[in-house]
């Protein structure tokens, strides 16, 4: 039994199966298994127009995605550098 976490992007390379025929397999198949194969917290997350959408509506492209730790990492780096600015101010106004 093949697994479900296949690479997708390996399925239009097979000669049994049509390149159209993967991305719409990933399109019923996502849409009708993502959130029970992923956990409750996935629940309102779907896949359409080649982006992962959020309950709230967001949708997010595969760089989205992959840019996230980057994201986080400037969003640190911006606490870090606010705080100690934050304390060279009140140490400075002593």
């Amino acid at each position: 039994m093949r697994s479900l976490s296949q690479d997708v992007s390996t399925l239009g390379a097979r000669p049994d199966v049509h390149p159209a025929c993967g991305a719409e397999l990933l399109r019923v198949v996502g849409a009708e298994y993502f959130p029970r194969l992923a956990g409750r917290g996935w629940m309102g997350w779907r896949f359409a127009q080649g982006k992962l959408w959020s309950p709230e509506g967001h949708g997010f492209s595969a760089g989205d995605i992959r840019a996230l730790p980057y994201v986080h990492a400037l969003a640190a780096e911006y606490i870090r550098e606010n705080r100690y600015h934050g304390k060279l101010r009140a140490g400075s106004s002593g």
